[in-house]
């Protein structure tokens, strides 16, 4: 089965056939596929790090590395279709993860400070603000226009 392909007139993500889209769209489209992917890698070990008697913070700093290297794989070949220099971007992409990494905890730490009886919302903030950030990031620095195949 082909993830992914693309015509003149139409596009297939997973077999489904979508109308003739933006490339932007498409590609938010794909970047929410793989990201929503590694968030659920990071949302699933950090709570059940957190049941397992974790510190908060040190779960979420471990279930974030661990949905790394899924997420700069699936954002380079599968969203960005990207064509540089994998020591070049994976660098930029982990210097983009420690930065989203550091995020994460401080969220995850303000959000338990405030309401330590659930996990659950630092979660949810994480997993809404880092991708946003991260999309941007990747778009304008990682994976520019001019790196990407045809």
């Amino acid at each position: 089965m082909q993830l992914f392909s693309q015509s003149s007139t139409e596009h297939k993500i997973f077999g489904v056939t979508l109308p003739k889209l933006p490339d932007i769209v498409l590609r938010l489209i794909r970047f929410a596929l793989v990201g929503g992917i590694a968030t659920m890698i990071y949302a699933v070990l950090t709570y059940w790090l957190i049941q397992n008697q974790m510190n908060t913070v040190a779960a979420s700093v471990l279930g974030y590395a661990v949905a790394i290297p899924f997420s700069f794989i699936g954002q380079k070949y599968f969203t960005f279709n990207a064509e540089g220099r994998v020591p070049v971007e994976f660098t930029k992409f982990l210097l983009t993860q420690g930065i989203g990494m550091f995020c994460a905890a401080v969220i995850m730490g303000m959000v338990t400070k405030f309401s330590p009886e659930s996990p659950l919302i630092g979660i949810a903030a994480v997993v809404v603000a880092i991708p946003l950030m991260n999309f941007f990031i990747m778009t304008l620095w990682i994976f520019p226009q001019r790196n990407r195949r045809k």
